[in-house]
């Protein structure tokens, strides 16, 4: 039994990683090329907006760590 498991678990793995190979192959064809050219600057502009707000709260998170240590 454990051995089906394992075989479909590589069956799976490999049906992802051809699925996703697929998805990049298809990502690439001109019709919809220049819809993803289109939509990647959006999507940069998206993807900074939110590492900076990351950022903001992992130095709030910071400096709220380092306040107790501060009043010992």
């Amino acid at each position: 039994m454990l051995g089906e498991q394992v075989k479909r678990s590589i069956a799976d793995n490999i049906t992802e990683e051809v699925l996703l190979d697929e998805i990049s192959q298809i990502i690439k064809l001109p019709m919809y090329a220049d819809r993803m050219a289109k939509v990647q600057p959006q999507h940069a502009h998206m993807e900074k907006r939110r590492r900076m707000f990351k950022h903001k709260q992992d130095l709030r998170g910071a400096v709220s760590v380092a306040s107790p240590s501060d009043k010992i």
